[in-house]
């Protein structure tokens, strides 16, 4: 009888998704036995001269695991130490109030299937991207791909206009823009809404915050069904 483990192999668990009804608790727990499972990097240093031998295991950064995490964690943190930036003062709302930065969200029809919307994330984003500035200029972009309950991925996107302001106007507790409607067709493949930010450092705050929470390894343990998602796809 033979002993060897059988090592988890990532693409097996993400073919579960490819059927029509994909069963998403089977396929969240498929990717946790993967990304628990501990992989370790062997290597080897020798001595030119004595030729003497020595390794090293390094643990192997999976998405999921605190490796990876530590990582991510080291890539971005210095986003946290970005400069304030204010465009106007929220707490005034009776003059007009420009920005050149905003909060997007983007979700998929139902139309298509899941693993093909995943899969097709990043290519409609970017789509979305250009059309905006084709017409409004450059823009930088700080974005977060997010699960929901039924596994299909939607967007959060911070966008600061280098070349273009928008007016702003306060509404059941948000502030708007006056162009939404314009900028929400550009994406053609559901539902898309807009906020103004009045700075910058909440909504970097918040992507970050979720950013650096979807790769953290305690979310193993919580099984949250969001995150584990995002990690999966």
């Amino acid at each position: 009888m033979s002993n060897k483990i059988q090592k988890p192999r990532l693409g097996w668990y993400k073919a579960l998704l490819s059927f029509s009804e994909p069963d998403l608790d089977r396929s969240i727990e498929a990717f946790i036995e993967w990304a628990t499972f501990n992989a370790y990097l062997i290597f080897r240093k020798e001595n030119v001269y004595t030729h003497e031998k020595e390794h090293k295991a390094i643990k192997a950064a999976k998405r999921g695991n605190d490796v990876y995490a530590w990582r991510l964690y080291k890539r971005l943190k210095h986003l946290y130490k970005l400069p304030k930036i204010e465009f106007f003062n929220p707490k005034d709302r009776n003059k007009v109030q420009k920005t050149k930065a905003l909060f997007m969200t983007f979700t998929f029809r139902r139309e298509m299937s899941l693993d093909r919307a995943w899969e097709e994330i990043g290519k409609y984003f970017n789509r979305t991207r250009s059309g905006i500035e084709r017409r409004y200029g450059k823009i930088e972009i700080i974005r977060v791909w997010e699960a929901q309950r039924d596994g299909f991925p939607h967007i959060h996107c911070i966008a600061l206009f280098r070349e273009t302001e928008f007016e702003t106007f306060f509404h059941n507790s948000k502030w708007r823009i006056k162009e939404k409607e314009l900028l929400t067709s550009y994406w053609k493949w559901g539902f898309s809404d807009v906020f103004a930010l009045y700075s910058l450092g909440a909504g970097v705050g918040y992507v970050l915050k979720y950013v650096t929470k979807v790769n953290n390894a305690l979310l193993m343990e919580k099984r949250d069904r969001n995150l584990v998602i995002c990690l999966l796809l």
